[in-house]
């Protein structure tokens, strides 16, 4: 059982080393789930498909996320990396914290508005050929 446990800690290792592209961007004010509709379709894409796909999206998210895979290719760039052998390895988004406000209403209420955040991370490894 130890051999097991000790070869997943090794993958992981290797894999934790292998990631040195990375970025992330924390307090996006898009829910995560209008920015997981881009992110599945440039998963797993070389990161020239992934820059030209987001150049010309429509969507709202496209922008920031164009910024932070441009960061992550700079990270990746410092660290001794090739940028067009690099492909998007993890990319995922998270529910962040809400911003709350208050809006009044009639008869002296108020009603609460919840405005969501998003937190994505993406790692990036050097394809191997």
């Amino acid at each position: 059982m130890a051999t097991k446990e000790y070869a997943k800690a090794q993958y992981r290792k290797k894999i934790k080393l292998a990631n040195k592209g990375k970025a992330s961007l924390i307090g996006l004010q898009i829910s995560a789930s209008k920015v997981r509709i881009i992110l599945n379709v440039i998963r797993n894409k070389p990161v020239n498909m992934a820059l030209n796909y987001l150049t010309f999206q429509r969507k709202s998210a496209a922008k920031p996320l164009k910024k932070l895979l441009d960061s992550a290719i700079a990270n990746a760039v410092i660290n001794g990396h090739n940028a067009d052998k690099l492909i998007i390895h993890k990319i995922f988004a998270d529910k962040g914290a809400f911003n709350k406000k208050f809006i009044t209403r009639a008869q002296g209420k108020s009603n609460k508005i919840r405005k969501q955040t998003s937190n994505i991370k993406v790692y990036l490894i050097e394809q191997k050929k």
